[in-house]
């Protein structure tokens, strides 16, 4: 009896990155998060072997790679969308946090991510210090803490740079500061005497 095999030909309209260019986002963010707030490491040894490597960062699109995902720009060419400019580096869980908020995380916010992380991958490398050498402890509210540096002050505003977090994350303080400002609003409505002693904070 004569048996025909068929092979199946799976197509891919994705316009996915090559290695080359994914190695180059991940070496240009320092290996770390582009994420603001997050910054955390992706690559590390493995106990698999003395030559193994865990990678747990992801080269995310900015930019859909294929039609109907987030951010899809129909203007872009193939060659624009699996290009270098159209990637961020990212870890495992921000890399799905970005299609899960496309309001949140536009392409100009995802560019904005990345254009930073890698000025502090920089400035890390030129300074020859650590990525958070001469950082401050920073403490907002009761669930957020972070590893940062006060930036200033000016009246009752003050600016911030957090780096990573050691309670909390972006979400938290995300929450955080949107229960401030509901506060605030209240004693303002309540016509209080006195001035208005709540602080505002700008966090980068």
């Amino acid at each position: 009896m004569r048996v025909k095999v068929f092979r199946s030909v799976v197509s891919t309209n994705r316009d996915n990155f090559s290695k080359k260019t994914k190695n180059r986002l991940a070496a240009r963010a320092g290996y770390r998060c582009s994420m603001t707030g997050c910054g955390v490491t992706t690559v590390g040894p493995s106990d698999e072997s003395p030559e193994a490597v865990v990678n747990v960062g992801v080269a995310a699109h900015i930019c859909a790679a294929a039609q109907n995902g987030r951010r899809y720009d129909p203007n872009m060419t193939a060659a624009e969308r699996s290009d270098i400019h159209n990637g961020i580096w990212l870890c495992s869980t921000h890399s799905v946090e970005i299609d899960r908020n496309e309001s949140r995380y536009k392409p100009d916010v995802l560019r904005n991510m990345k254009a930073e992380r890698e000025h502090h991958a920089a400035s890390e490398l030129n300074a020859g210090k650590g990525a958070f050498h001469g950082a401050d402890l920073i403490a907002i509210g009761p669930d957020v803490v972070g590893v940062g540096e006060l930036l200033g002050t000016s009246g009752s505003k003050w600016s911030i740079r957090i780096d990573h977090f050691v309670e909390g994350d972006l979400r938290t303080l995300i929450r955080f500061s949107e229960k401030f400002d509901c506060q605030r609003n209240r004693r303002r409505q309540a016509s209080w005497p006195g001035p208005d002693l709540a602080q505002s904070g700008r966090i980068r």
